[in-house]
């Protein structure tokens, strides 16, 4: 540590009297992260802390959000809002020693997780989810206040994983409601003032000024430069690109015991992994373990347990164990093909040696296509490059939105002006009337001479706890063990035979209904074949993987390489989902047939014999003709566009202005314009002829 170093530790440190010793004391020293971003948290600003992972984050929001509260006087909370309860879980378990020596109240609220003491917590770990239920449940009957009404720093908690999604727009909103609970708790005299610091923390984040724009306009960035080495474990030219094949190749290269984990994008591909490399990895001391999202949360946490004790395994999970569940520290990890984006390829690479400054990654893919996707994604990795943001609007929360506010409510109803207000920085009154007018005249709210209260369907929703989630999920049995009752899984949905396959063991069917599979587990599967899947929401597409192809093999934006095969040309405009529907669209609008030219994410095919010359009808493209189009086709767009279900009880207005912002209609046909079609050379269209389908 450099002298100058030592002394800024020091003067912070006199600075951080009550919480130096118990988040700092062990260590002895501090990370440059939480050098910068201490003085400014502890001046009382809003702060986005944007560094690598595992560079103490949590610590260097942590210590002074909490020293700043330690001397003041009154109740006070300080809320940590984090993406999965997986992390709430994690962050519960870090912070419950320091949260101990500083006599602090610790508590966690999910799903998962309840309490049902009225004690104000001094520091209180929750989801977006959760956090919209005590804001609609959380009066406290004895002292007629709020559970939340002495929130005095809300904390964001890796908040690029929110940011563009669903959730991600709730927590805005949550966020809005909370400042109008502060102002009413200053109003009522509850407290002193209703001022709410907000600390947003993220490893990667492409645009930070977008962030503060969304969550603390007032706020500043703390941006921390460095990053941890990617060492990618290669392979010989004649060695398979496959999980099958790399996996136990690197194992039997191994001089010592490693702990591996290996991310797949499905949870049906983690059962099937785990299956199948369970015995013959157990032959040489390995175990082998199954972790996602449709597992109970007793299986997940039995298999979180035993990994970390474990220094000989492989342990198969889907994004689940991206951030904050500590399994101890892994040796390796293997994508077994590309994740999503650059971040979650980030997030899931850098759970290997986080004690070091290098991580040791193996990419896995079944075709050529997928294994040049994740060169690509390792390439823009290394160069610090995020791709770009091309989301849009998700109205649909705004009805849950509206149906959370009016639950929070004692009377539960609300005024038309109270939805003006709440609403009044993104939408006129108009677009608000039209919204409450749709909601109304399908009973999901209704309409009384005190106000706007609630229809059947969101009273029966309130009772489940469903009102507080913009979470999509389709119905599914859940897997029950017929002798203990215990869950195995949900969201599982049999269709044929008698047997389902899931955490990498077999299970036997012994009775079934709508609701619930109760199953008894068998060592070896029957011989009749047993078809089932896991059911899920709508499927959120982007257009990372294109664009990322695009940056990797060197391609100028304005120029779309053509391939020619046979009697066709594929031009490739590499410009993802939104483009290939704006193609669509600009077909149909001239009545041209689709199967002519088959647009998709990666090209759009022409008859070889029309030369590279654009069609007229994509040469001629308009806004205006492809908005017509779009409103006629709307159901499907959305589906395409992985938008969610309730979209369609919105305005038709609402839902077609959302649908024109994820499409980008306006950058799309710029795109088109300023294209040139250019022959690509003998190295360039092999590599492009793998994504023809």
């Amino acid at each position: 540590m450099e002298p100058n170093q030592r002394q800024i530790d020091y003067d912070l440190a006199r600075q951080l009297t009550g919480t130096w010793p118990a988040f700092f004391e062990h260590f002895g020293r501090l990370t440059q992260v939480q050098r910068e971003a201490i003085p400014s948290i502890l001046d009382g600003n809003d702060v986005l802390i944007c560094s690598a992972t595992a560079s103490g984050k949590t610590e260097a929001a942590c210590a002074p959000v909490l020293e700043r509260q330690l001397h003041r006087p009154g109740i006070w909370t300080v809320l940590y809002v984090s993406p999965t309860r997986a992390l709430v879980n994690d962050l519960f378990a870090r912070l419950e020693v320091p949260a101990a020596r500083l006599q602090l109240r610790l508590q966690r609220r999910t799903g998962e997780y309840r309490s049902t003491s009225e004690a104000i917590p001094h520091i209180l770990i929750t989801t977006p989810e959760s956090l919209d239920s005590m804001l609609a449940r959380g009066k406290r009957k004895k002292t007629d206040d709020h559970l939340l009404a002495y929130v005095r720093t809300v904390i964001l908690d890796e908040i690029h994983l929110l940011h563009g999604t669903a959730r991600g727009e709730q927590t805005k909103w949550l966020l809005e409601r909370l400042h109008r609970l502060r102002r009413q708790a200053k109003k009522q005299g509850w407290t002193a003032d209703d001022r709410m610091q907000i600390i947003g923390l993220s490893a990667t984040v492409s645009d930070p000024g977008e962030l503060l724009d969304a969550y603390m306009p007032n706020g500043k960035v703390l941006k921390i430069p460095g990053k941890r080495e990617i060492e990618r474990i290669e392979f010989g030219e004649d060695a398979g690109a496959s999980i099958y094949e790399r996996l136990p190749a690197y194992i039997m290269s191994l001089g010592r015991p490693e702990k591996i984990i290996v991310f797949c994008n499905a949870r049906k591909r983690v059962d099937e992994l785990a299956y199948a490399f369970d015995a013959p990895l157990r032959d040489k001391g390995y175990r082998v373990f199954a972790h996602h999202g449709s597992l109970s949360k007793t299986w997940r946490e039995q298999v979180e347990s035993r990994a970390k004790k474990e220094d000989r395994m492989v342990l198969f999970a889907t994004s689940t164990l991206e951030i904050g569940i500590d399994i101890g520290d892994l040796d390796v990890v293997f994508l077994d093909g590309p994740p999503p984006d650059v971040s979650a390829f980030l997030q899931r690479v850098g759970r290997s040696n986080r004690r070091s400054q290098q991580t040791r990654v193996v990419l896995c893919a079944d075709s050529e296509r997928d294994m040049l996707i994740q060169e690509a994604m390792l390439q823009a990795a290394r160069d610090g490059y995020l791709g770009e943001d091309a989301g849009g609007s998700h109205f649909a929360v705004w009805r849950q939105q509206i149906a959370s506010y009016i639950y929070q409510s004692p009377k539960n109803v609300r005024s038309r002006k109270m939805f003006y207000q709440l609403f009044q920085q993104v939408a006129e009154p108009r677009e608000i009337d039209q919204l409450l007018q749709v909601l109304i005249a399908q009973e999901e709210l209704v309409e009384t001479p005190n106000g706007i209260g609630l229809g059947p369907y969101w009273l029966e929703r309130a009772s489940s706890g469903e009102i507080h989630s913009n979470i999509e999920t389709a119905a599914g049995q859940t897997v029950v063990n017929e002798r203990t009752g215990e869950k195995i899984a949900k969201g599982v949905r049999l269709l044929s035979g008698n047997e389902v396959f899931t955490g990498g063991q077999t299970f036997r069917v012994t009775s079934q209904t709508d609701y619930t599979l109760e199953v008894a587990a068998v060592k070896k599967s029957g011989s009749l074949p047993s078809q089932w899947q896991y059911v899920s929401g709508p499927a959120i597409r982007n257009t990372m993987h294109p664009m990322l192809v695009r940056r990797y093999l060197g391609i100028p934006e304005r120029i779309w390489p053509v391939v020619e095969v046979g009697d066709e040309l594929y031009i490739f405009h590499l410009g993802g989902i939104q483009m290939a529907l704006v193609m669509e669209l600009a077909e149909k609008s001239q009545g041209v047939d689709k199967r002519a030219f088959y647009p998709t994410p990666y090209y759009v095919r022409i008859p070889a014999a029309s030369g590279q010359r654009k069609p007229k009808w994509l040469a001629f493209a308009s806004f205006d003709r492809i908005l017509l189009i779009a409103a006629e086709q709307l159901d499907l767009i959305e589906s395409r566009l992985g938008r969610p279900y309730a979209n369609k009880v919105l305005p038709e207005e609402m839902r077609i202005k959302e649908v024109m912002g994820w499409l980008q209609v306006d950058r799309s046909l710029e795109w088109i314009t300023k294209s040139v079609w250019e022959t690509s050379g003998d190295s360039l269209s092999t590599s492009l002829s793998h994504f023809l389908s």
